[in-house]
């Protein structure tokens, strides 16, 4: 008779591991979860920074780039950031993946996700964010390791999503003219709608060590309707894209078919 019990002790574990899941699985789709989705507003479709404006010989505009723009670096900062723009000028670079906070600046296509728990953005490069909304605090220092996006939560304040990001790599970002944060960086955003394919990125960078204040920039964003999907997007592989001596990208028109 043992044995019987050792066989049927499998099944009987299922059975309860099934009972125990089953409320939880009916909560994940309870009509409370469904009144949280129908609060969100409508983040659908693809997404562009606005500050990508492609002119008709295919260079990037870097004019309105706010990552371009002097962060309030104080006098040891400053200095090594120019220091760093001089050595950007006499050599070759390429982008391949954006770090954060440049991604929200990317112009790379990206989609938003968005549920009662998180919201995740997810670019054409390969990079990614994950947003938590379900109530977590970031998690303590022992468990909080630095990463090249950091650690977010955020809140919904109606239809505008309250986003604070810690535990970002310090050092320099890779992309737009290398701008470099310490390891006490933190950042601030409130995402909403301004119309409807209109978006916009109130992102406030706090860093005690870098800065002589806070780091204020509105990044917009447009819906874009001849894009209907991510495509994945190697720049090792795509010769379309190159940069000039001064760290400007140049997206290369395509070669010509060949004729026969």
């Amino acid at each position: 008779m043992p044995g019987r019990r050792l066989r049927w002790a499998p099944v009987l574990l299922a059975a309860l591991l099934t009972a125990w899941a089953a409320p939880a699985h009916a909560a994940t789709n309870s009509a409370k979860r469904a009144q949280a989705f129908a609060k969100l507003p409508d983040w659908s479709g693809i997404w562009l920074s606005d500050s990508i404006d492609e002119d008709a010989g295919g260079n990037l505009n870097n004019d309105p780039i706010k990552f371009r723009r002097p962060p309030p670096y104080n006098a040891e900062w400053e200095a090594a950031w120019q220091k760093r723009k001089e050595e950007l000028k006499t050599k070759q670079t390429r982008g391949c993946l954006i770090d954060f906070p440049i991604t929200m600046e990317s112009p790379q296509p990206f989609k938003l996700i968005v549920t009662p728990e998180e919201t995740v953005y997810l670019s054409g490069d390969g990079m990614w964010r994950q947003i938590f909304t379900d109530g977590r605090p970031h998690p303590p220092k022992d468990k909080l390791w630095p990463t090249v996006t950091g650690h977010s939560i955020g809140h919904w304040e109606g239809q505008t999503l309250v986003v604070d990001t810690v535990a970002r790599s310090p050092g320099y970002a890779r992309f737009i003219e290398s701008v470099a944060f310490s390891d006490q960086a933190r950042f601030h955003e409130r995402i909403r709608m301004t119309g409807k394919d209109s978006m916009e990125d109130q992102m406030t960078i706090e860093d005690p060590v870098a800065f002589t204040r806070p780091w204020v920039l509105t990044l917009g964003y447009k819906r874009v309707t001849f894009l209907d999907r991510l495509d994945p997007y190697y720049c090792e592989l795509d010769e379309r894209i190159d940069f000039d001596k001064d760290g400007k990208m140049v997206i290369k028109k395509p070669a010509e078919p060949a004729s026969h």
